[in-house]
């Protein structure tokens, strides 16, 4: 079901952020595309989509040197705002559902980093994910050869068992409000990688303030969002090595 940070947090905020990068057709599916060179990242967002607070963290990470793609893994089906907090579970499970990483995600991303390698220089590959994306971005940690990192910020469904199958390091930067990442935290330890992990726990900023239910024009969000992505850029540029 949904976490309870998530349904606290709120619907999503609007934002006049106007996206630097590009959107192209990659099959039966739009993608967001920002900067170029070997090092790559996919962005997997949150259950509301290509929200502009996403797209403005891959306009970012593309600053800091990173080629970026945003998979519209929804294909122009998020979660409605109109229907959030959930009122059916069930409903919300079977939207979840649909997105399955073995069945859908993880062939979406092997088309996404063909396109990339062909068109934008790029050799290795990082994840990212927020929310709902942090859980897909650690399954993309766990398949063997996908990415070289992988990071989930103020994420969900992301288990003790889940993290077992993790292969490569992992950077987890919850909020104030998500589960405590000690039980995380003591399975990665014992991982060959486990000093590679990065942890960082932002206190006073609520689930999704750095995607979609992120109010960039508070000048602390901006700052803690900033905060963030500074974290995953140091962490994807010690572990993406072309």
């Amino acid at each position: 079901m949904a976490s309870p940070a998530c349904c606290k947090a709120g619907p999503p905020i609007s934002s006049d952020y106007e996206p630097k990068g590009t959107i192209a057709t990659i099959g039966d599916q739009e993608v967001y595309f920002s900067g170029s060179g070997p090092r790559a990242i996919c962005i997997v967002y949150d259950i509301f989509g290509l929200s502009p607070q996403a797209k403005q963290v891959c306009d970012k990470l593309a600053d800091a040197g990173f080629s970026v793609a945003m998979p519209d893994f929804a294909r122009g089906q998020p979660w409605l705002l109109e229907n959030f907090p959930p009122k059916d579970q069930g409903e919300f499970m079977a939207w979840v559902g649909k997105h399955d990483f073995d069945a859908v995600i993880r062939p979406d991303m092997e088309r996404v980093q063909a396109h990339m390698r062909e068109t934008m220089g790029a050799k290795v590959f990082g994840a990212i994910g927020f929310c709902w994306g942090g859980s897909i971005a650690t399954k993309a940690a766990c398949a063997q050869g996908l990415v070289a990192a992988g990071a989930a910020v103020h994420y969900a469904f992301i288990t003790p068992e889940l993290v077992e199958g993790v292969c490569v390091p992992l950077c987890l930067l919850p909020s104030g409000d998500d589960p405590d990442t000690a039980p995380l935290k003591e399975v990665l330890d014992k991982k060959p990688f486990g000093a590679a992990c990065v942890y960082h726990r932002f206190e006073d900023m609520h689930h999704g303030f750095c995607a979609a239910r992120g109010d960039w024009s508070q000048p602390l969000i901006a700052q803690r969002a900033s905060e963030a992505v500074a974290m995953l850029s140091d962490f994807m540029d010690k572990n993406l090595k072309a």
